[in-house]
């Protein structure tokens, strides 16, 4: 079972696999509607399937199909983990191919290579991501997740193809202007474009959200998205707008958001509790 998930109304539980009891044994769905405080009913319900619910529950009255077809969720234990949530088997495998066991049984990697995992096995235990608090792991598979994911990422845009290394370039060699991080313009700036398509490919898997064709819907979080990229940007003062935000003002932005930073994001929930970073001391 997952270790985290959302919080919000209606939001399904944590992911989970499971053995197939038998051979008729099925999953149904998670119906984000479904009420569940219910204490006048006869016999009563609750909202109690995970700590924290406001609605929604498990509608198992029927087999429901993925679209690989199947109904039910014996090994499908390849949820998103780490940073940028690395997910499935192919991710996993890739990581485990090249920095974890498989890569040191194959030698391609020895137990003194740099940023490589060679007693982890990450198609036999996937969660091992998640289960101590290394960030050096954490953090390792999310960058392995851009190089993999991010950086080779190719997509059709019309008849066009839309190549993340050429955008990059673009992006750079046209000055890389944006939009003050404050502003409320959003998805339809020529100048925030970049960004805008980078944040679809990380969180829905194409650049055109919410147009992508397995994972419609819009980018969660965007303006929260633009801003930490122009902030990211103007720390290492490279000129990111018309009116360039230099890195005093970026500062002052996150000084006054200290106190929510270190609250919110400088932590690490792990199943034994939440505990603060080392690594930003």
């Amino acid at each position: 079972t997952a270790t985290t998930h959302a919080k919000w109304y209606g939001a399904p539980a944590p992911m989970f696999c499971e053995p197939k009891k038998n051979k008729d044994d099925f999953t149904g769905k998670w119906n984000y509607g479904m009420f569940c405080n219910l204490g006048w009913v006869d016999p009563p319900q609750y909202c109690d399937v995970y700590e924290g619910q406001k609605a929604g529950g498990f509608d198992n009255s029927k087999p429901i199909a993925n679209r690989a077809g199947r109904t039910d969720v014996e090994g499908c234990c390849w949820w998103g983990r780490g940073p940028l949530h690395t997910k499935g088997l192919c991710s996993m495998g890739k990581m485990n191919y090249f920095m974890g066991a498989k890569a040191l049984r194959d030698g391609r990697i020895t137990r003194s290579t740099p940023g490589a995992y060679p007693d982890i096995d990450f198609c036999a235990n996937p969660g091992a991501v998640c289960e101590t608090l290394d960030e050096d792991l954490m953090w390792s598979t999310a960058m392995f997740e851009w190089m993999e994911r991010i950086q080779q990422y190719r997509g059709m845009d019309g008849s066009r193809v839309w190549d993340y290394k050429e955008k990059l370039i673009e992006f750079v060699n046209g000055g890389m202007n944006m939009f003050e991080y404050y502003s409320e313009e959003t998805d339809t700036d020529r100048d925030n474009s970049f960004i805008h398509a980078v944040s679809g490919i990380v969180d829905r898997g194409c650049h055109n959200a919410p147009h992508c064709f397995y994972s419609g819907g819009p980018v969660d979080k965007l303006p929260l998205r633009r801003i930490a990229f122009t902030i990211a940007l103007s720390a290492l003062n490279l000129p990111t707008m018309r009116k360039e935000l230099v890195v005093e003002q970026a500062m002052d932005h996150l000084k006054s958001k200290k106190d929510g930073v270190e609250t919110n994001l400088l932590l690490y929930k792990t199943t034994q509790g939440i505990f603060p970073s080392q690594r930003y001391k």
